[in-house]
């Protein structure tokens, strides 16, 4: 009959039949009982020493991610079967997570990480980015000057959804004259068409300006 004498190392073993299984690597002594072996009523002891090797089960999960950011670890990463592997997403500046694939397909995902629990096979896992735009959209801030008023045209407010237009009229008073005035957004000259200065195709905050000449 064979037995385990000996676990000093914590391999895990036992024996099964004639089977010896182990959990983890390291030494054992097994014992080997005959019953009746030297004489009748008298057992027969046989110990020996084994050194169990033990690997174990391990899968790939393989991370990239797409252009403006980062995923850590990257490429193949190897994980051993029922561990649990963290992956950490990074955006580049002015750019956030867009979305997460694992395996192929969206998951939603709070933060700039994900974990895989309890690995059992090969994964796969992918993240994009986009541009960050902020929740309240794009603002654009006219300028408070004497004599001159900045109207926003009926249905222009701020703020103003990404790709978005924003139209203002000027009025001056007796201070300036029309043609001595600029107006610019973020330093672009506008030129007014029927008397109207339109924005176009916004993707960032707004400031006009002005100009005086003579």
């Amino acid at each position: 009959m064979w037995s385990v004498y000996n676990d000093a190392n914590g391999t895990g073993a036992t024996i099964t039949g004639n089977t010896l299984s182990a959990t983890a690597a390291g030494t054992v002594i097994i014992r080997a009982t005959i019953t009746d072996g030297i004489a009748l009523g008298t057992p027969y002891i046989q110990e020996f020493t084994l050194t169990s090797i033990y690997e174990p089960v391990s899968f790939i999960i393989t991370a990239s991610a797409g252009a403006n950011g980062s995923i850590n670890p990257e490429s193949a990463v190897t994980v051993n079967c029922g561990a649990n592997q963290t992956f950490t997403f990074t955006p580049n500046p002015d750019y956030v997570k867009d979305k997460v694939f694992v395996n192929g397909a969206p998951v939603a995902v709070t933060g700039n990480s994900y974990t895989f629990k309890n690995v059992s096979q090969n994964n796969t896992i992918e993240v994009t980015f986009k541009e960050y735009v902020p929740l309240s959209g794009y603002t654009v801030t006219l300028p408070v000057i004497s004599c001159i008023r900045f109207i926003p045209t009926e249905g222009s407010e701020s703020p103003v959804a990404p790709g978005g237009s924003f139209s203002f009229t000027v009025e001056y008073g007796d201070c300036y004259d029309i043609s001595y005035i600029d107006v610019f957004a973020n330093g672009v000259r506008l030129t007014p068409v029927a008397g109207i200065y339109t924005i176009t195709d916004i993707s960032d905050d707004q400031v006009v300006t002005v100009r005086v000449h003579k």
